[in-house]
């Protein structure tokens, strides 16, 4: 009796097993066959995620621990190796086709450099130097030691680099004084500031050097220093308010003040925004997971606007073979690409292209003749709005290569939208663009 059990047990128990076993595989396969979990997510740093980068320093990295400070980060921090390991600490969920946008705090490597500046003020022998404009073109004599008229930045880099400091390690920061003459021939001496990075003098915008004049416009200021670090965080963004009441949203201003009146000099980057200046300045880069990682992601996301269309349709009406495209009673449309600035669209009707060029398309299946539309409108249109509106494209950022993904509306007698992909091979004026693929009709394949 306990056999005939023993076997009972044995073959429910197979029973059991091989009905399960089945089951098992399918899950696992469905679980291979599931896409990983992705989000699109738009991130700020927060305090204590700068102290979280800090930590994810180690080894020879450790090295630029200094470069995290104020809740900041500062020009030549790896930003692109450190973030990655910050995403997959900070969300480990997220994986292949996740991106991420983070946003931090930014601070130029000039900017602690102003307490170290070299001055330097151009004589007589430096302004004799310079190719003026002829005497005729200005009224002024081209021997003159000053500027009139000119624009300083356009001279003063190639003085730096020739005469002024020819052997300057890189990263110094220099203020030069200089002659400068107004309409009205009133004669000053400014000063503009120049950094020298990857061997190239840059002039430095929008940097303003307090004047004696303004510390005693501050209330609570009685000198021409401010006490502290503090007190100037205190009153510069009411300063700001003041001084440059004008300004707009977004605008940015780098000051340059004094510390407790032993020329400790310090410099802050500020802002503007729709509450009045603040002294952050965010930067925002993207990454993408691969699936295996994160990284770096120079890719430019962008939807073709009106003034892209218009790029377009002025080609056309400019161009003596394709003028007899356009729209004659409206002038709005061109039938060729079939750029709209009315309806801010690609017209793809296949029957309005029979109209304009019936030797072409009348008898083409519609495949064929949406072969023939998109591959213009993918191959040349949108290849000739990215050259006007992104005409300083490079092929890489910081190493890897940047792709354009295009988003645009069409209209075939049903509203659509389609996304093509491009990369940028030289830049250039114009920058050349190649066509990678999209979910359109054409077929890059069937048309070799």
């Amino acid at each position: 009796m306990l056999y005939m059990k023993k076997i009972l047990f044995i073959l429910i128990s197979g029973i059991i097993f091989t009905g399960c076993e089945p089951n098992e595989e399918l899950y696992n396969k469905l679980d291979k066959e599931k896409e990983p979990y992705n989000e699109n997510i738009e991130y700020t740093l927060t305090e204590s995620d700068y102290s979280t980068m800090e930590s994810l320093l180690t080894g020879d990295d450790t090295t630029f621990t200094e470069y995290i400070d104020d809740n900041s980060i500062t020009e030549g921090f790896p930003v692109n190796d450190i973030v990655p390991l910050f995403l997959e600490d900070k969300f480990p969920a997220l994986d292949k086709n996740s991106s991420a946008k983070i946003t931090y705090n930014f601070i130029p490597a000039y900017l602690k450099k102003f307490d170290k500046n070299l001055v330097r003020t151009i004589t007589e022998n430096h302004y004799e130097s310079l190719d003026f404009a002829p005497e005729e073109e200005t009224g002024e004599p081209t021997d003159r030691n000053y500027f009139i008229g000119e624009e300083p930045n356009e001279f003063i880099p190639e003085l730096l680099k020739d005469s002024i400091l020819p052997f300057a390690p890189e990263n110094t920061l220099v203020e030069v004084d200089y002659e400068y003459s107004d309409a009205y021939d009133n004669r000053t001496t400014t000063s503009s500031f120049y950094f020298l990075r990857n061997g190239k003098w840059d002039p430095l915008p929008n940097v303003y050097k307090l004047t004696d004049e303004d510390y005693l416009s501050i209330n609570g200021i009685t000198g021409d220093y401010f006490q502290s670090q503090s007190d100037a965080d205190k009153y510069l963004p009411a300063f700001l308010e003041n001084k440059f009441s004008y300004a707009d949203e977004g605008d940015s201003k780098v000051l340059v003040y004094e510390i407790s009146g032993n020329k400790n000099i310090r410099a802050k980057q500020y802002m503007r925004d729709s509450s009045g200046w603040y002294g952050k300045i965010k930067k925002t880069t993207p990454f993408r997971h691969s699936g295996k990682k994160w990284a770096f992601d120079p890719t430019v996301r962008y939807k073709l606007k009106e003034e892209d269309y218009a790029v377009i349709l002025n080609y056309v009406k400019n161009d003596p073979d394709l003028s007899q495209y356009v729209d004659e009673e409206y002038d709005n449309t061109e039938y060729y690409y079939g750029a709209s600035t009315y309806y801010v669209n690609f017209d793809t009707r296949i029957f309005m292209r029979e109209d304009y060029q019936p030797e072409v398309f009348e008898g083409l299946s519609e495949e064929d003749a949406n072969q023939i539309i998109f591959r213009r409108i993918v191959k040349d249109a949108v290849i000739m709005a990215l050259q006007a509106q992104f005409p300083d494209a490079v092929p890489q950022v910081k190493g890897v290569d940047v792709h354009y993904e295009i988003t645009f509306d069409a209209y075939d007698g049903n509203d659509d939208v389609w996304t093509v992909k491009y990369r940028c091979t030289a830049a250039g004026e114009p920058p050349q663009f190649e066509y990678i693929d999209g979910n359109t009709p054409y077929d890059e394949e069937g048309n070799e």
